[in-house]
């Protein structure tokens, strides 16, 4: 319909029966007959991209590099743009103030005038979002599709799609749905020019909180996905050279800043030009050749390299008389410490030297909270946490606890309805910022974290002990509106349960309370997570009757639901849910000492839970290239095996996640389970190939087997409590023992079961053996002779995926297939507890702690429980 001529008849059947015509701001309007139809084609697309959420880095400028300087490392940078045979990311790493930041600035600033800036994002420690690994690349997809029309229309199809979901955490998904699928599409045939480069700076401030060293990894690791793109596709990433996989690594061309002894005549040379033209700025005509060669020399050797202790320096001399101030610099530099800190100090008591005794307790106060603070604070928000006659940890609390008492209060956010989510409430974000603000977030969020921080030892703690009754006793249900509106309902039980466990020593029965806080809300966490009213509307009427909180408050609340009768009295067994994978779980177990869980998912990775709080201690570990169906401790705690689907075994540092031994090869199918001899010293294995394998579980050498006898997939291995003997169940119906050295079966097959048999374990004593079958049931056997000894257990009704042994030998839990678990005797076979019913799915995976007072549960609903076994 534009300038060319065309056939009036089309153009009259379009338009037929239309009363009305208009084009506006990409919309059209067409009136008929009897429909009207509205097209906005521009506003449509962006509705869909604002659902990425992106995060406003407005405001967060840092300064390119002084003209004529780095220009060697431009130079090697801009061959590497235009050279396609190159890798595809660019690591440029160097030491804390060695300028990485400043030339990650000029390099958008450059990229921006050419027209190949893509998107950068700048990581920011102690900033909520801009430390947020999981904020990334939907920030990066947003900006990406501002830069190019065609981008967006892909991204917003894919997020039309519903395959991806942009507030969840999946950092894989992000980037394989939001960055690698829409970028290829749009740019197979492009050549590179037209590209857009992406840059990431300060990948050392990325995911700063150790809850977050899982996300962080991941992240990492679509670092290494972005490298198999076609190498057209340019990625830029800065940072320090620590918490890096070797993976990432050996991906990517590297450029490194030296400092130190290792500085270069480069780096020199641009650091003596950025001292001699700012010098030429502060002396002025007045000053010519100030402050001489022989200072400058000086100074540029004190410099290392590091263009941030240049720059403290200029700043500190522009602050007062010019001369005096480099005096003060050239005369200091003594003490300990490298010469950042050094230079820190000096400027800090030069600050200071006539400071009297009331400015000094200001100052610190103010450090104080500074140090001590979880999360970098605005300067707006200090009055609320200082301005005390002393500065400790417990001044803090006091602070954190005055302000949330004077701060909470019923329905804080005015809410008027309950019938939104609060993700549908619309100005949501705004009536948060204007209802509460960051000193009350602040103390809502950390003032657990914070008491867990202070020794048990300290006479103010009689007090500390008093302010959290009170917030247990008045606040309670109003800090839980704030956790639930923040998105925080996940840390508010962690938090509840680390205070439980300090205060224990101090008051048991404020424990008790604060237990059962936890309780309400791992049993209401969903309503309570996405609705904020229905903590007065679900979960208060709903709870026990003997619940400590609820009893308490409902009174508070009469006008909340009644409930006359199928009422609980008391909170199920239940105790904890932990949440963070993204697909079925398929193996948990507790440490040794039972202070830690790990759990194994078919999302490929191992992560590390802290058993008490349900924090997130470790992981995820990542290097399977396919489900993860077997993880078990060592025998000291120190190391966690593996097995996967992709034929492999690793073994793990539990506690940093590193991959110390393996991966062990040697299976032509996956790796159904695992574990550690009770010497820790070797690793059995059996698999989908029918074969069962011993290993070195450090040099990750094969040392007996293939054991070869079962005729299908070997669901399930197990030690013997000496080491010397190796059960296995198997899909085709039978129990097989081994003798560990010889691969010579000793007693079996088991038989009696009718279907495949999912899990073996030996009882503590070794006389005796428990599997567990997809017939539904549970046998004891004589380990000698095979004989059934106690069962079949019968009361599930579905398969049963999992059992394990009580410490005592005198319980066995399991798990099954129709969602429940069950703890037997083991003797009589009588169910003596449960079925617990919580998971949604095939609960997979069971064990018991290593003191028989908890349970925790794996479930193909993506969930870990924890439980009370007694």
């Amino acid at each position: 319909m534009g300038g060319t001529q065309s056939d009036p008849a089309a153009q009259v059947t379009i338009l037929d029966g239309a009363t009305q015509f208009d084009v506006r701001h990409a919309t059209f309007t067409t009136v008929g007959r009897d429909n009207i139809t509205y097209v906005n084609y521009a506003s449509e697309v962006k509705e869909i991209l604002s659902t990425l959420k992106p995060v406003d880095r407005s405001g967060y400028y840092v300064q390119p590099c002084m003209k004529g300087t780095r220009e060697k490392i431009f130079g090697e940078i801009d061959t590497w743009l235009d050279d396609i045979d190159a890798p595809n990311v660019l690591w440029i790493v160097g030491s804390p103030g060695s300028g990485k930041s400043t030339i990650a600035s000029s390099l958008v600033s450059q990229l921006t005038k050419s027209g190949r800036m893509g998107s950068n994002f700048a990581f920011k420690r102690g900033n909520v979002m801009l430390s947020d690994p999981a904020a990334v690349w939907r920030t990066i997809a947003h900006d990406l599709a501002r830069y190019d029309d065609s981008f967006a229309s892909i991204l917003a199809a894919v997020l039309k799609s519903g395959t991806v979901d942009p507030g969840r955490p999946d950092i894989a998904s992000h980037f394989e749905s939001l960055i690698m699928e829409p970028l290829t599409k749009r740019h197979n045939q492009s050549s590179p020019h037209d590209i857009p480069v992406i840059v990431l700076d300060g990948l050392d401030e990325c995911g700063s909180d150790p809850s977050q060293t899982g996300q962080r990894n991941a992240l990492l690791d679509t670092f290494v996905h972005w490298s198999h793109l076609p190498r057209k596709f340019k990625l830029i990433v800065t940072g320090r050279d620590e918490r890096v996989h070797l993976s990432f690594r050996s991906c990517c061309k590297q450029i490194e800043l030296p400092t130190g002894a290792e500085v270069n005549m480069d780096t020199t040379r641009d650091i003596r030009n950025f001292f001699e033209r700012r010098f030429a700025e502060i002396g002025g005509p007045s000053l010519d050749g100030w402050p001489g060669e022989k200072v400058l020399d000086t100074l540029t050797a004190r410099a290392a390299g590091l263009f941030i202790w240049a720059e403290t320096v200029i700043r500190f001399v522009e602050q007062g008389l010019p001369d005096e101030q480099l005096e003060h610099v050239l005369m200091g530099n003594l003490g300990e410490g490298d010469n950042v800190t050094k230079l820190y100090r000096q400027i800090l008591e030069l600050s200071f030297r006539d400071a009297n005794v009331r400015m000094l307790n200001v100052l610190h106060q103010v450090a104080t909270v500074i140090v001590l603070a979880k999360i970098t604070l605005h300067v707006d928000d200090l009055p609320s946490f200082v301005l005390q006659p002393k500065a400790s940890v417990i001044v803090i609390l006091n602070k954190l606890s005055s302000v949330i008492s004077k701060c909470l209060k019923f329905n804080i956010c005015d809410l008027e309805t309950s019938y939104l989510p609060n993700k549908h409430v619309e100005d949501l974000s705004r009536r948060i910022t204007r209802n509460i603000g960051h000193p009350l977030i602040y103390s809502c969020r950390f003032w657990a974290a914070h008491i867990r921080d202070t020794p048990t030892d300290l006479k103010e703690n009689v007090d500390l002990i008093a302010d959290v009754r009170d917030i247990f006793q008045s606040y309670f249900l109003y800090w839980l509106e704030v956790m639930s509106l923040t998105e925080e309902v996940m840390a508010a039980n962690i938090a509840l349960l680390g205070v439980a466990g300090w205060i224990q020593v101090f008051d048991a029965k404020l424990s008790d309370i604060i237990r059962d806080g936890s309780r309400f809300i791992v049993n209401f966490f969903t309503p309570i997570s996405e609705s904020t009213p229905h903590i007065y509307l679900s979960a208060l009427p709903f709870s026990p009757r003997d619940s400590i909180i609820a009893t308490h408050y409902r009174s508070q609340f009469p006008n909340t639901l009644s409930i006359h009768s199928g009422q609980d009295h008391t909170w199920r067994a239940g105790i904890n849910v932990l949440r963070g994978h993204k697909n079925t779980i398929s193996s948990v177990t507790f440490s040794p000492d039972g202070k830690w869980i790990v759990s194994g998912s078919w999302d490929k990775s191992i992560r590390v839970w802290d058993a008490e709080t349900g924090e997130m201690v470790s992981g995820p570990f990542e290097g399977h290239t396919d489900e993860v169906l077997s993880v078990a401790f060592s025998p000291d705690g120190k190391r966690i095996v593996s097995g996967s689907k992709d034929k492999s075994i690793c073994v793990w540092d539990a506690e940093t996640g590193e991959m110390v031994s393996g991966p062990f090869k040697g299976h032509t199918y996956g790796v159904q389970s695992v574990a550690f001899s009770p010497d820790g010293k070797w690793i059995v294995s059996g698999s989908r190939d029918k074969s069962i394998r011993v290993w070195d579980a450090k040099t990750s050498e094969m040392i007996s087997g293939p054991f070869e006898g079962h005729t299908d997939e070997v669901s399930s291995v197990a030690f013997s409590p000496d080491g010397q003997r190796i059960v296995s169940g198997s899909e085709d119906k039978s129990i097989h023992v081994w003798d560990t050295k010889t691969g010579e079966m000793v007693t079996g097959p088991f038989k009696g079961h009718t279907y495949g048999v999912l899990s073996v374990a030996f009882s503590p004593n070794g006389k005796q053996i428990v599997s567990g079958s997809s017939d539904k049931s549970i046998c004891v056997w004589d380990a000698e002779n095979g004989e059934m000894v106690s069962g079949p257990f019968e009361g599930h009704t579905d398969s049963v995926w999992s059992i394990a042994i009580s410490p005592n030998g005198k319980w066995i839990v399991s798990g099954s297939d129709d969602k429940s678990i069950c703890v037997w005797d083991a003797e009589t076979g009588k169910m003596v507890s449960g079925p617990f019913e919580g998971h949604t799915d095939r609960v997979s995976s069971v064990t018991f702690s290593p003191d028989g007072t908890r349970i925790v549960s794996g479930s193909k609903d993506k969930s870990i429980r924890v439980w009370d076994a007694e």
